[in-house]
């Protein structure tokens, strides 16, 4: 398996349906590497003090996410809590504090693919 170092980034989806996370191996870089991260992934995340914050197989929750949609439409009268919406976010994480991780500048990562690379 092999393993990718680079940044986490959340992407806006071409049909305006949510962001996917991605792992950039170079973000610096015009022509740079980037790797959808899915189901069965692992996912390895440090801060830029070196301390390991999240590592752990890539599990998506979507009904939290649904969830918490309805119950921000209910309170506000709109889906979004002032982030991008989307589609997933890790089991056990609040949309929130994930994508907290997607800030590229504070954080880094190691991505082993799943299962589906595989095939």
């Amino acid at each position: 398996m092999r393993k990718i170092l680079g940044n986490l980034v959340m992407v806006n989806k071409q049909d305006g349906t949510g962001v996917n996370w991605f792992l950039v191996e170079n973000p610096d870089r015009e022509n740079s590497l980037s790797y959808l991260i899915e189901d069965g992934d692992t996912l390895s995340i440090w801060n830029l003090a070196g301390a390991l914050v999240f590592c752990g197989i890539i599990s998506p929750d979507f009904e939290s996410v649904r969830k918490r949609g309805e119950e921000l439409l209910e309170k506000y009268g709109k889906a979004d809590s002032g982030i991008q919406t989307t589609t997933w976010t890790q089991r056990g994480f609040e949309v929130e504090a994930w994508a907290m991780f997607f800030d590229t500048i504070k954080y880094v990562a190691i991505l082993t693919k799943g299962k589906k690379e595989e095939r």
